[in-house]
């Protein structure tokens, strides 16, 4: 085979994987992976939560690793999980929610898959925050002011979420119907081939 046809048969390989991939972002509390499972299930593709990769790794949750080793490292570790995620196809992949803040996440997720932006408002994802295991450490919005800090990051990171490919609002409907509406707008994009 040639040196041309070769790089053209293998940016066509990858410009298919790209099409399989789908990264989930919004705020932590919007739904990413109650969304992102019901998604996978749905396609009978697999759900990777970078959040939980992490832990893994490094033995205890999140919030704990943000706590030890500083942002500045919790950041590349995240980077890292999501990057090793991705090499996966037929893939739904939830986010933390600070992913979007590194430049080169966002753009490695816009090369490698469908980005879909998750929103809802501050008051509500604040509720469900409150509504879930109140076990789980949450550094940057924890103490008395903790809804304030919340609708800081997002007022921080709200341009990044909206770099995103597709937006869905998770205050639209139930679970179902939201995966339901992102297969097929993620179709109409011509993703999920």
């Amino acid at each position: 085979m040639l040196p041309r046809e070769e790089q053209d048969m293998r940016e066509a390989e990858h410009k298919a994987a790209a099409l399989q991939r789908i990264f989930l972002t919004g705020l932590s509390g919007v739904g990413k992976t109650t969304l992102g499972q019901r998604t996978a299930s749905l396609l009978g593709w697999s759900f990777i939560d970078t959040d939980d990769v992490l832990a893994q790794r490094m033995g205890m949750p999140v919030g704990q690793v943000l706590l030890e080793y500083g942002e500045e490292r919790f950041r590349q570790l995240e980077s890292e999980a999501l990057y090793e995620q991705a090499k996966e196809t037929r893939v739904v992949i939830a986010t933390g929610g600070g992913i979007v803040i590194l430049a080169a996440n966002r753009q490695f997720m816009r090369q490698h898959g469908l980005t879909v932006y998750l929103r809802a408002s501050v008051e509500t994802v604040w509720k469900h925050l409150q509504e879930s295991d109140g076990k789980t450490l949450r550094p940057l919005i924890a103490g008395e002011h903790g809804q304030q800090r919340l609708r800081d990051l997002y007022t921080t990171r709200r341009a990044w979420y909206e770099e995103a490919a597709l937006h869905l609002d998770t205050e639209e409907g139930p679970q179902d119907l939201l995966a339901q509406r992102l297969i097929a707008q993620a179709r109409a994009l011509g993703y999920l081939l």
